[in-house]
C-alpha cells in the first residue's frame, strides 16, 4: 500500500471519535492471537521489524479479534495513548469505539510497521493472517494523516480456499485485496458449455438468397461464421479485420476495449474479408467506404450486423458491428445519467425551438445517447423527423418519422430536408452530422421555431460545439440558437459477480479528489474475472455525461473560441465535467478508479 500522505482521504472520523476518551468504556481486543505471514520480501522485512516491538502480541490479538468478528476492515485512530477503532461489517463502517488496554497504542505502532510503500508498477506488500480454528485470510495495511494524527487502515480479505493459501514465506495471489464475500474463490473464465454458438451468416437486400448460395461453398464462409461465433462468445461488440498482401490482423472490441483475437493465416483472413464483402453486396470496383447490413443467425436467432469497409492503397479494413441485443433503454437514467443531468436533458427536450448538440467520441456512445434522448422526448404532440442516409439506417423509434436520402444513388441530405420542410415538422434530428450545407440549414431552422437535435463525433460537449462551427456554420448563428451540448463518454461497468472491494493507492485518490466517506465503497475488477464476464472483470458499459449551457458559453461561442476556451466557459456556467461524473460512478461502485484513469488518461 502506498505510504501515507497529508490530506489523503479515508473514511471520515465522526465528531465522537475525536473525543472518544470517556465517551464509552474502552473495550480490550479479545480473541485468539492471529498468526501473520508475509508474502513478499518487502513484507517479510516489515514483519520482522514489527515483531521486535513490545506491542506485537497485542497487535496479533487485535487481528485475531477482527477474524473472530468477521470484520472486513479496521480503521485505527491514534490520539496519543488513546485508540479508537471503526470496524467494517457487511460493507458498512460502524461507529467508532474506544479500544481499551494499556498496550493499545503500542499495538497500533507495531501494525504501522507493516505499512510498506509499493514501488511504481509493483504489487503492494501483502500478508496472510489466521488464527485457531479460523481459516487464513489476506491482509493489507495503509496509513494516512487524519485531522488529529496518523490513522491506520487494516484490510482483511474473506476466507481463502485451502489450495490457495500460502505457507510461511509463500507468495500471496497477485489479486489480493478483495473484501467482498467469495474473495479468493473467483472462478476462472470459462466459455459457455457446448463450445461456440452455432452461427450462419445471411446477406440482406436484393438477390440475398442467390448471393448466399454462391458463398456457401467458398473457402472463407466457414471461417467467417466461426469468427463471428467466437466474437459472440467473447461478448465482442465489433470485429476489426485488416488484410494486407503480407499480413493480416483480427481484433475484438469488448466493452470498448480492443484486444487481439487469435489470428488465422493471412490467406484465411483474406478469404473471410472477401466473404463479408460479398455478403454485404459491396462493389469491388469502388474504393470509397461502403457500408451495409447482414444477419448473423446465432443459435437460430437473428442478430443484425453492420459491415463497413474502408480501403487503402493495398489493404482493406472491415469492421463488423454486432447487435448483441442490448437491453432497451427506456429512460435517461437507464443510460447512466444522474438525476441532475437527466432533468437538464428533459428541460431541453421540452422546448419548442433551439439547437441541442449531442456529442461522443467514436464508439463512445453517441448512437445510444442520441436514440435515448429521442425516446425520452414527448413525441405524441409534436411531429419528429429523423434525417438519415438510407445506406446506414438507424433502428426505428416509435412516433419518429425517418426521412432518408440515399448516398449510393447520389441523393443529398439537403434535398431530403427541403422535401420534409414542406410538411412543417416540429422537431428535426440527425446523427453523425458531417454535411456542411445540412449543418448550416439545420442551425437556420433552429432559429425559425423548430427544435433541432444534432449528433456529432467529438471528445466532449465543448468539442462538439467547436466541430459544428468547423463545418462552416456561423459561430454567431450557433450562439443565438444554442440551448446546450450534452457530452458522453462510456466507461466499463464492473462485473457485479466478481468485483473486489479494495483501497487504492493514496496518490490515486488524491489525484481524483475522492473522499472515502462512510457511505463510499470502491471496487476494482477481479484479475481473473469469472464466467459471467468471460474473464474480463467487466460486464457492459455505462455513460458519463456533462451538460454545457449558459450565457458565458454562448458568449464565447459567438467569438469563435476553441474547444479549450469553451470548456472553461461551460465550467464557469456550472458544468460538471465528464471525468467528475465518471468518478462519481466509481464512488458508487459501478466502475473503478482505474477504469476512469484508463478512459480519461489523455485528458
Amino acid at each position: 500500500m502506498a505510504s501515507s500522505k497529508t490530506g489523503s482521504p479515508q473514511p471520515p472520523t465522526s465528531a465522537k471519535t475525536a473525543t472518544h476518551q470517556g465517551q464509552a468504556k474502552p473495550q480490550a481486543a479479545r480473541g485468539p492471537a492471529a498468526v501473520v505471514r508475509a508474502g513478499t520480501a518487502a513484507a517479510r522485512e516489515a514483519l520482522a521489524a514489527a515483531k521486535s516491538l513490545p506491542g506485537w502480541r497485542a497487535a496479533c490479538t487485535l487481528l485475531g479479534s477482527a477474524l473472530v468478528a468477521g470484520n472486513s476492515a479496521l480503521l485505527l485512530e491514534s490520539r496519543g495513548q488513546a485508540v479508537a477503532v471503526r470496524r467494517r461489517i457487511d460493507g458498512a463502517w460502524q461507529q467508532p469505539e474506544p479500544l481499551g488496554g494499556d498496550d493499545a497504542a503500542a499495538a497500533v505502532a507495531a501494525l504501522k510497521k507493516l505499512v510498506v510503500s509499493a514501488a511504481s508498477g509493483q504489487q503492494e506488500p501483502e500478508y496472510e493472517i489466521s488464527a485457531r480454528s479460523i481459516a487464513a485470510r489476506a491482509c493489507r495495511m495503509a496509513a494516512r494523516h487524519g485531522a488529529a494524527g496518523e490513522d491506520l487502515l487494516v484490510l482483511v480479505g474473506a476466507e481463502r480456499p485451502q489450495d490457495e493459501r500460502t505457507g510461511i514465506g509463500g507468495r500471496l495471489a497477485a489479486t489480493l485485496g478483495g473484501l467482498v464475500p467469495g474473495f479468493g474463490r473467483r472462478k476462472a473464465a470459462v466459455h459457455a458449455a457446448g463450445g461456440l454458438p452455432r452461427v450462419t451468416l445471411e446477406p440482406t437486400g436484393p438477390e440475398a438468397a442467390a448471393r448466399r448460395d454462391a458463398l456457401l461453398e467458398s473457402a472463407g464462409y466457414g471461417p467467417a461464421c466461426e469468427m463471428v461465433a467466437a466474437a459472440v462468445q467473447e461478448r465482442a461488440g465489433a470485429i476489426l479485420l485488416e488484410a494486407a498482401p503480407q499480413a493480416a490482423k483480427v481484433e475484438f472490441d469488448v466493452d470498448g476495449v480492443v484486444t487481439p483475437a487469435p489470428v488465422p493465416p493471412a490467406a484465411a483472413v483474406k478469404g473471410v474479408v472477401g466473404v463479408l464483402q460479398a455478403l454485404a453486396g459491396f462493389d469491388p470496383k469502388v474504393r470509397a467506404p461502403q457500408s451495409a447490413t447482414i444477419t448473423a443467425l446465432v443459435d437460430d436467432k437473428p442478430w443484425p450486423c453492420s459491415v463497413v469497409a474502408r480501403y487503402g492503397s493495398s489493404s482493406v479494413r472491415i469492421e463488423v458491428a454486432i447487435d448483441k441485443r442490448r437491453p432497451t433503454f427506456k429512460t435517461l437514467a437507464d443510460l447512466g445519467a444522474s438525476p441532475d443531468v437527466a432533468a437538464r436533458m428533459q428541460e431541453f427536450l421540452a422546448l419548442e425551438s433551439g439547437l441541442l448538440i449531442v456529442t461522443a467520441p467514436r464508439r463512445g456512445g453517441l448512437s445510444t445517447l442520441f436514440t435515448g434522448m429521442l425516446t425520452a422526448a414527448d413525441r405524441l404532440l409534436r411531429d419528429f423527423v429523423l434525417l438519415e442516409d438510407a445506406a446506414a439506417p438507424r433502428p426505428e423509434i416509435q412516433n419518429v418519422r425517418p426521412v432518408r436520402w440515399d448516398s449510393r444513388t447520389g441523393g443529398t441530405p439537403v434535398a431530403a430536408l427541403e422535401g420534409v420542410l414542406r410538411e412543417y415538422p416540429n422537431v428535426l434530428a440527425t446523427c453523425d452530422l458531417e454535411d456542411k450545407e445540412l449543418a448550416r440549414q439545420l442551425v437556420a431552422q433552429a432559429g425559425e421555431g423548430r427544435l433541432v437535435i444534432v449528433g456529432l463525433r467529438g471528445a466532449d460537449a465543448a468539442d462538439g460545439i467547436a466541430r459544428l462551427a468547423a463545418l462552416g456554420v456561423d459561430p454567431q448563428a450557433i450562439a443565438r440558437v444554442l440551448l446546450g451540448a450534452v457530452g458522453c463518454q462510456l466507461v466499463r461497468k464492473l462485473c457485479p459477480q466478481c468485483r473486489e472491494e479494495y483501497f487504492p493507492a493514496l496518490d490515486l485518490l488524491a489525484k481524483f479528489k475522492i473522499d472515502l466517506g462512510a457511505d463510499v465503497t470502491l471496487f476494482r475488477a477481479a484479475a481473473a474475472g469469472c464466467a459471467a464476464c468471460t474473464g474480463t472483470g467487466h460486464l457492459g458499459r455505462t455513460g458519463a455525461y456533462e451538460v454545457a449551457a449558459g450565457p458565458t458559453l454562448r458568449a464565447y461561442v459567438a467569438k469563435a473560441a476553441d474547444a479549450d476556451v469553451l470548456r472553461k466557459a461551460a465550467i464557469k456556467d456550472g458544468m460538471v465535467a465528464l471525468v467528475r461524473d465518471a468518478i462519481a460512478k466509481a464512488a458508487r461502485g459501478e466502475t473503478s478508479v482505474e477504469e476512469v484513469q484508463r478512459v480519461f488518461r489523455k485528458g
